[in-house]
């Protein structure tokens, strides 16, 4: 195990290099000039050069990159050109929202989607089988921000019973804070149910009609054991989806924030892409990369943990 850890942990660390790069490059070649931008319209071409200099994008790329690579290791991410204050804290800050979102979202989609999936895969062909197939494709079919939309027109203008948009004040209390997270949750739990839902469904009825199972049937084992020896088999390529999709929801807020006027990260990065803040784009890509990367990093590791075989393939 220690070996597997070792093999995925170097992998990581590659990933993430070249996600650095990718990156970087992406916002060195992003349209504006960042001295035009941190001067305004009204600055002077002599300006602009001397701005360039300060910024360092006189050198070359490869040199700006050692040197934002190094400053990254030290957490500094530079400053932001709308609002001047450190990038790293304005990031941070706006995850802290966003992880509080998601947590609330994943709760919902694994309360929705197992349940679900374990009754569709144990009673196919019955009726709550179509209709939870049928809850799973509008689920995956119904675009976020049109099913964020309806949630705000349904429950904050026509029932006002949730806000419609907005994080409340710091220091509320955990019940206010709900109040405002349940909206934006649901939009983003109600796709993350449904493929779960789904994926479950087919991977434990194939199980269940696996050889083994139709042994264990007519040897008499209770249908408990049957289906606990079953959901074994099941779960490992259950996991791997469940970590896609958790990795996904980083994605998923980008709309749902923006929808619901959340501050998190998904909305701070719109508002950095209008106002060509550079920087803060760079130290939100940077994190959803790593974020992202570092789900999966875990879901290797449990998989690992719970599939031997796959242990045996880096030896």
């Amino acid at each position: 195990m220690w070996r597997f850890a070792l093999v995925r942990s170097g992998q990581l660390l590659l990933t993430l290099l070249l996600a650095s790069i990718a990156v970087f490059l992406v916002i060195q070649h992003a349209p504006g000039d960042p001295a035009q931008v941190q001067l305004g319209l009204t600055a002077t071409p002599a300006q602009i050069a001397v701005e360039r200099q300060k910024l360092g994008l006189d050198a070359s790329i490869l040199h700006r990159y050692l040197i934002w690579a190094t400053q990254v290791l030290h957490l500094n991410l530079g400053k932001s050109f709308t609002t001047g204050l450190p990038v790293t804290s304005t990031v941070v800050t706006a995850f802290g929202y966003t992880l509080r979102l998601d947590v609330v979202a994943i709760v919902l989609g694994l309360v929705l989607g197992l349940p679900l999936g374990l009754v569709a895969a144990l009673r196919r062909g019955s009726w709550a089988d179509t209709a939870i197939s049928a809850f799973a494709a509008l689920g995956l079919s119904v675009p976020v921000f049109a099913l964020g939309t309806l949630l705000v027109l349904v429950f904050a203008v026509h029932f006002r019973v949730m806000p419609a948009a907005g994080a409340g004040v710091p220091g509320q209390s955990l019940l206010s804070a709900l109040h405002f997270l349940w909206l934006p949750a649901v939009t983003l739990a109600i796709p993350f149910a449904a493929v779960l839902a789904r994926y479950v469904r087919i991977e434990l009825g194939e199980a269940m009609g696996e050889p083994y199972v139709l042994t264990a049937r007519s040897l008499g084992l209770p249908r408990r054991t049957v289906i606990a020896n079953a959901w074994r088999n099941a779960v490992i390529p259950t996991i791997t989806v469940m970590g896609i999709q958790v990795g996904r929801l980083l994605a998923g807020a980008l709309i749902t924030e923006t929808v619901f006027s959340y501050p998190g990260i998904g909305y701070l990065t719109v508002q950095s892409i209008q106002s060509l803040d550079y920087p803060v784009v760079e130290g939100v890509l940077l994190l959803g990369a790593a974020v992202f990367l570092l789900v999966m990093f875990v879901v290797d590791l449990v998989v690992g943990l719970a599939n031997p075989r796959l242990r045996v393939q880096v030896r």
